[in-house]
């Protein structure tokens, strides 16, 4: 949970920056590693982040949804 953490952490730095792009990378990077640990609380508002990341960049509300529960 610290590199998805920390990763979120940058990507919040990056947006504050204006730097949308970087902030979009860091944001899938955590949200893969919150989905392999099984965070799902985290993994959702990471989600809720990119979405709104993505429709703010496009004009447009996206909805990211969550990976196959696989067990």
């Amino acid at each position: 949970m610290l590199r998805s953490g920390a990763r979120l952490d940058l990507a919040e730095v990056l947006s504050r920056d204006g730097r949308a792009a970087d902030e979009r990378a860091h944001l899938l990077d955590a949200l893969g590693l919150l989905d392999r640990k099984g965070a799902v609380l985290p993994a959702r508002h990471a989600r809720e982040r990119f979405a709104e990341l993505l429709g703010e960049s496009e004009g447009v509300g996206v909805t990211v949804a969550a990976p196959p529960d696989v067990r």
